[in-house]
């Protein structure tokens, strides 16, 4: 059994994930909604499994953390989308927790959640990576550990919480939808909790638009930073 699971609060991530399960023909399963990563049979082991997720603060979000520590796969190819600012060290991460070989892995420059812009669109750069699968190989690769800024690691939920405000407005009608879409189950009826990860998935995913969200100064000046583009596959 082979399998693409992906988490995109945003959409972005799901963009490549779809194009990886159409490529291989495998079945596609987002896990992004907190529901359904807990939900998932996690006893199920794979043959080829490819995993897309989105970089945060240089870092694997939380929920992925968790997800990496219980899947069961013979071969991984790791797919990371970062938004164009750094990708931290998340493929080199990642690798320490699977329980299978790594074939392949990739850093994808994509549009950033907290900017407009474009996102990555050179699918067919992906097939060489991707065609591993579908050739069976099993050898296992080598994932160097990459620079990564040495604060990154420390309280990344507190800098988030403080770098971005997220508040209902007068549109809210308590639909919840809000809540059944985060992957923490960290906003209740427009409120914020402790376990919210920025992931702006309760913005985007608002039918009436009762979200309002806010950056810091310091965030808008790190937003304006020159932009990393750069497709590393390996």
């Amino acid at each position: 059994m082979n399998l693409v699971i992906c988490f995109s609060p945003t959409g972005g991530t799901k963009k490549i994930a779809d194009y990886a399960a159409n490529y291989l023909n495998f079945q596609l399963l987002d896990l992004t909604a907190f529901k359904d990563h807990k939900d998932f049979n996690f006893q199920q082991e794979f043959d080829y499994l490819v995993l897309c997720f989105p970089v945060y603060s240089q870092n694997i979000p939380k929920p992925v953390k968790e997800i990496i520590k219980k899947l069961k796969a013979k071969c991984y190819i790791l797919i990371a989308t970062y938004g164009r600012m750094h990708m931290g060290n998340v493929l080199w991460e990642a690798n320490k927790h699977l329980q299978g070989r790594l074939i392949g892995g990739a850093y994808i420059p994509t549009k950033h959640t907290y900017q407009e812009g474009d996102y990555f669109k050179d699918y067919q750069k992906l097939n060489s990576l991707l065609s591993r699968a579908i050739k069976k190989e099993t050898k296992q690769i080598v994932i160097p550990k990459l620079k990564k800024n040495p604060f990154a690691d420390f309280f990344p939920n507190g800098r988030s919480r403080y770098a971005i405000k997220i508040k209902k407005n007068a549109n809210c009608n308590k639909c919840n939808h809000c809540n059944r879409v985060c992957p923490q189950e960290a906003i209740n009826f427009g409120t914020i909790t402790k376990d919210c990860i920025r992931c702006l998935s309760c913005y985007y995913n608002c039918p009436n638009k009762a979200l309002e969200v806010k950056y810091s100064i310091f965030l808008k000046a790190y937003l304006k930073k020159d932009k990393i583009k750069d497709l590393i596959v390996y």
